[in-house]
């Protein structure tokens, strides 16, 4: 199975903001294998597609990180 590799260059904002958000947008669902549904059978047997927990059918997932910047505890 492919992955995508993406990395994030960390520097500093010289504006002094102390907090940022990065969104990563379009990642495949891994725990419905990206199908979004999963199959289940309703109260009377008939097989019925039921959506996946953690991406709620839409198939993909976005990343949403969190940077907090503070001090350095080096003493």
């Amino acid at each position: 199975m492919s992955k995508v590799n993406r990395m994030i260059e960390l520097k500093p904002d010289c504006t002094g903001d102390t907090r940022e958000v990065l969104v990563s947008v379009g990642h495949r669902c891994e725990y419905c294998q990206g199908n979004g549904y999963f199959w289940g059978v309703d109260k009377i047997g008939k097989h019925v597609k039921t959506p996946c927990p953690i991406c709620q059918g839409k198939k993909e997932l976005d990343a949403v990180i969190g940077i907090q910047w503070k001090p350095t505890c080096k003493e």
